[in-house]
């Protein structure tokens, strides 16, 4: 919104839904987020909490393309791999050319 002097406000507001109201969540494609934001969403699902307040979540899955060129991703960092329970390399899923 315009203010009289010609600035802008920006209001912030957090909505509630999707991980922050739900039990069960799946993480398509994490290896494509940006790490800034892979960070905070790993954070909030490992602490079960998101500022003050609990999350209900039980349980997330998550899934991860290869870091192959053909991809255009990379790796994900041991360190947020070490935040999941286990993990699972299913072979024979690509397509060969």
């Amino acid at each position: 919104a315009e203010q009289p002097g010609g600035g802008e406000v920006i209001r912030h507001a957090i909505r509630p839904g999707g991980v922050l109201t739900a039990e069960v969540c799946v993480l398509d494609d994490i290896s494509r987020a940006p790490g800034e934001a892979l960070n905070v969403l790993l954070r909030v699902l490992n602490e079960r909490m998101f500022g003050q307040g609990e999350i209900p979540l039980l349980t997330a899955i998550a899934t991860a393309n290869p870091a192959l060129e053909n991809y255009y991703v990379e790796a994900l960092d041991p360190a947020n791999l070490d935040r999941f329970t286990f993990q699972v390399k299913a072979a024979g899923l690509l397509q060969s050319k």
